[in-house]
Formats: C-alpha cells, sequence, structure tokens
C-alpha cells in the first residue's frame, strides 16, 4: 500500500509486505523515484528481519540510503541493520502510538475471565489459549475464556466445536469486535492471552489495546512482543516453555483481589508509558510528511 500524505508536493509512504508483495513494493517505490518524490518505507514484518530477503535488498537499493525507514521496535530496527547495513534515517514508532486512552476496566466480578483476540489460528496460538482454560479447570480453579475473532479456515472451526463441546459454557464465542464492544471486551478481562508463534508477528495491536484498558498480558516472548510488555504489562512466556503451564501458575498466582487489582494498574502504568513514548515518535513520522524531515 502507498499513501500520499501531503498534497501539492506528496511524500510517500509504504506500508512493506512480507513476502512476494515486495515485488509490488518495488515497483510503487520504482515509480515515486521515477517522478522524483521521497518515499518512506514502513516495515510491519519480521520475514525479511530474521532471513535474508534478495527482494528487500532490491527495495531498498532503489528507495536509496536517505529514505526514511519506519520501525516498530528498536530490537527489530537494529536486528534490520545488522542484516542489511546501517540507514541514515530510522524512525521507531511503537504500536502504542495506534491505540486511544480509554476508561480503565475492573475485570471480572466472578470467577476469573481469560481473553483472546486475534486471527482464529494455530499460529497465532488459539489452540495454545484453549489449553489454557482446560489447565486451569483441571486445577480446580473457575475460570472461562472469551474467544474474539475471525477466519482460520476449517481446522480451526473444528478446534472450536470440540473446544465448545467438551468446556461448555465456559467458552464464550464472541465473533468479530469493534468500537465499544471491543473495549468492553478488554476491560472486563481479568487476564489477556496472547501465544502467538506467527512467523510475520512484529508487536501486534491487541497486546497495547488490551493493556490500555488495564488488563495484564500473557505472551509468549516471540518477536517484539515483549518490548510492549516489559516487566510489568503481564507475564513473558519463554519460547521453550509450555505456553498453558506457565500462564496457569501466573494466573493461579494473582487470584487475590488485591494482586488482580495491583496487575491491572501496572499494566495501565506500563501502557501509559509506552504510549508518551510513542507520541513522540509519531510526532517525527508527521514531522516527515510535513516537509520537516528528511527527504
Amino acid at each position: 500500500m502507498a499513501l500520499a500524505v501531503r498534497r501539492g508536493n506528496p511524500r510517500f509512504l509504504i506500508s512493506l509486505d512480507g513476502g512476494l508483495g515486495l515485488i509490488y513494493n518495488i515497483a510503487l517505490v520504482t515509480t515515486a523515484r521515477l517522478i522524483g518524490r521521497p518515499v518512506l518505507l514502513y516495515h510491519h514484518s519480521t520475514n525479511y528481519v530474521l532471513r535474508d530477503s534478495a527482494l528487500m535488498r532490491r527495495l531498498l537499493k532503489i528507495a536509496g540510503a536517505t529514505s526514511p525507514q519506519v520501525f516498530c521496535s528498536k530490537k527489530m530496527a537494529e536486528l534490520f541493520e545488522v542484516r542489511y547495513g546501517p540507514d541514515n534515517c530510522r524512525l521507531i514508532v511503537s504500536n502504542a502510538a495506534w491505540v486511544e486512552t480509554v476508561p480503565v476496566g475492573d475485570g471480572s466480578s466472578g470467577g476469573l475471565r481469560l481473553g483472546y483476540l486475534s486471527a482464529l489460528t494455530t499460529d497465532k496460538g488459539l489452540g495454545r489459549a484453549i489449553d489454557t482454560l482446560r489447565l486451569l479447570r483441571r486445577r480446580g480453579l473457575t475460570a472461562e475464556l472469551l474467544i474474539a475473532g475471525s477466519g482460520g479456515g476449517i481446522a480451526a472451526q473444528r478446534l472450536l466445536t470440540d473446544a465448545v463441546a467438551e468446556l461448555g459454557p465456559a467458552l464464550v464465542i464472541c465473533g468479530t469486535l469493534a468500537g465499544a464492544r471491543k473495549w468492553d471486551f478488554y476491560r472486563n478481562l481479568d487476564i489477556f492471552l496472547f501465544p502467538s508463534l506467527y512467523p510475520h508477528e512484529t508487536q501486534s495491536l491487541v497486546v497495547p489495546e488490551a493493556m490500555a484498558a488495564g488488563t495484564p498480558v500473557v505472551a509468549y516472548d516471540h518477536r517484539f512482543v515483549g518490548e510492549l510488555v516489559g516487566v510489568e504489562g503481564g507475564l513473558l512466556v519463554p519460547l521453550h516453555q509450555d505456553f498453558a503451564a506457565a500462564a496457569v501458575d501466573y494466573i493461579a498466582a494473582g487470584c487475590d483481589g488485591q494482586v488482580r487489582r495491583e496487575r491491572r494498574a501496572r499494566a495501565r502504568r506500563t501502557f501509559l508509558a509506552e504510549q508518551a513514548e510513542a507520541a513522540r515518535q509519531f510526532d517525527d513520522l508527521v514531522a516527515w510528511a510535513l516537509n520537516r524531515g528528511p527527504k
């Protein structure tokens, strides 16, 4: 996708694909360069960061060393630089920049309420979220899991059908959520589960959204999600550990009402700190769009 961000003498922001869509991106960058327009490259995939891409090297050569590049994470930018060489105009804009500040929720009023909101796929961790609910119930804890999202195909639908038959009303299928319904979803959770091992994952938007509502996040320490969650936003599960087991240990240790409130407060503070930094980062992006930054 290319976007002209300034009329009259437009500057082009190009959102980069993680696969063969880079061919289309190369065509866009080539066109912008031929007509003499500045280009900013916005990175949304780790695919070409963690392994070498001839298409990315070609795109960078056409864009030129002075074309600004935007990454959601400092670590992502550093890994990209190691692979493809230094960039003179690097911008970091955390995904927290795209999340609004909303009223903090209180979580559930009864038993534990977990939530999962993402694509309904195995890569994103749908099965691991369901396993977390199973394990909690085996340990004698009253809990429910709210699942929101869409897609996933036949395998995911079969997984959900079998889980509903097994777990009954403890598993609630919410469908696709947006607007006020999405924020109510986050605010009424005690824990948000993000067990994603999606190959293209960067930081995801659902992680800062949950924390914005004051809901702690339990996530795999995958790609650059850890830079959002930090040490106080919830729990980062090492990749070599079983997600459900680690999540249940953390959840069970926080059943006390005071602990729940403290965790919610820390998650919200972590989000606000990240959002404040992201706002400063976003100002750099706006300055470029308004022709006040590097070309």
